[in-house]
């Protein structure tokens, strides 16, 4: 999970950029999935991967350390936080 925070007025660009980076990361080993979660008011953007293991989470995170700091920077946000979770419960259908 990566969360972002910036200037609300720029967040178009940074979805852009993002867009852009999609056919990237989903050729990474082990993708599973995404969502990007938009906080127009509160000024934050988080992503969420999915992964099939976590080490393919944590082998992921340096090539992403790479594509957030490009994308976060073409846009004006600052990286506020990057975390590895387990999914430890989900309930509903969610891909």
């Amino acid at each position: 999970m990566s969360t972002y925070r910036g200037p609300t007025k720029r967040f178009d660009e940074l979805l852009h950029g993002l867009h852009r980076i999609a056919a990237e990361v989903q050729q990474l080993k082990g993708f599973q999935g995404a969502y990007v979660l938009v906080g127009r008011s509160s000024g934050n953007l988080v992503t969420l991967t999915f992964w099939d293991t976590s080490e393919n989470a944590q082998v992921s995170g340096e090539e992403g350390d790479k594509i957030r700091t490009q994308i976060a920077m073409e846009s004006g946000q600052n990286i506020e936080d990057v975390e590895i979770y387990e999914v430890w419960l989900r309930l509903g259908t969610v891909f």
